[in-house]
């Protein structure tokens, strides 16, 4: 969402105000799922544009990932150090 400010200035008799423009829509993004940690978006230090993650499509909305254990043995195994 985006809006304009604005910013009165603070005089002897008034306290600083502050205003707000019409609120605006600037993109859609998906509700991060419960339990998921960190932030699902970003924002460049150079030019302010966002980056946000998204969900891959699947039939449940999962993807297959693979784990592999004892790694190093299997390397040791496969690329033995002469």
């Amino acid at each position: 969402m985006a809006a304009s400010v604005a910013l009165s200035p603070q005089d002897e008799l008034a306290d600083a105000s502050l205003s707000l423009g019409r609120v605006t829509k600037l993109f859609d993004w998906e509700k991060p799922p419960t339990g998921a940690a960190g932030r699902r978006y970003d924002m460049s230090p150079l030019d302010g544009r966002f980056l946000m993650i998204k969900s891959a499509d699947g039939a449940n909305g999962a993807i297959p990932i693979s784990v592999v254990l004892n790694w190093l043995e299997a390397l040791k195994r496969l690329a033995p150090i002469k």
